[in-house]
């Protein structure tokens, strides 16, 4: 007798505990296999009296009866075998196929966009030295990086889908060539200009989407 598993054993009394357990695994493994043989004979249409009537055959032990290894397996491994099952669905739900895409998608997004600013930034120098303004550098490299984004993710779509991806993501850019061109300061009239601008170009592809769900 196990007290920890519950289980009696034909085994001697003075055997050790670890054989007991290594017996209970092996109860607990044939219990399993047992049951699956079942539902798979079942679907079959062969009578499930003839699998529950197989004696269960230790590694080096005696033979057992289907029932001690039913309870066996029914004592300790189904409640465990259970909990890890349903770990394992809910982490394999977490990170099935479109998880992971969806997750590198968001990683590719924002390496690329951070990059392209990073770019950006080194391109501010020369705009400075050259136009008087600086500023520009850094807004410019950060939006292009993001229309490129956008083609990539459009991809799937073809070609035709990627060009006008990137054609709609650099609308919003040309205001900003504009004031860089006039070699405007990103300061006061400049900068308010530039923001209502791009929350018009916002406002405008909400509303678009929202229309085209519609229909």
């Amino acid at each position: 007798m196990n007290p920890e598993l519950g289980l009696s054993f034909d085994l001697p009394s003075d055997t050790p505990a670890s054989v007991q357990e290594e017996y209970f695994r092996a109860y607990q493994q044939q219990a399993m296999g047992q049951q699956l043989a079942a539902g798979s004979m079942a679907a079959a249409g062969v009578p499930q009296q003839s699998v529950q009537g197989i004696p269960q055959q230790m590694p080096g032990g005696p033979m057992v009866s289907p029932s001690m290894a039913a309870a066996a397996a029914g004592a300790s491994g189904a409640g465990v075998v259970g909990a890890e099952m349903g770990d394992a669905e809910e982490f394999g739900a977490f990170m099935d196929d479109e998880s992971q895409e969806d997750f590198v998608s968001g990683l590719v997004d924002t390496s690329l966009l951070l990059v392209s600013a990073l770019a950006g930034s080194l391109l501010d120098p020369m705009l400075e030295k050259k136009l008087g303004v600086r500023g520009y550098g850094l807004i410019l490299g950060a939006t292009i990086g993001n229309a490129i984004s956008c083609s990539l993710g459009a991809s799937n779509e073809g070609s035709k889908s990627m060009g006008m991806t990137f054609l709609g993501s650099l609308v919003p850019i040309v205001p900003v060539t504009i004031g860089l061109a006039l070699k405007k300061e990103l300061t006061g009239t400049t900068r308010n200009v530039l923001f209502g601008t791009s929350l018009l170009s916002l406002g405008y592809g909400i509303a678009a989407r929202r229309n085209r769900r519609r229909k």
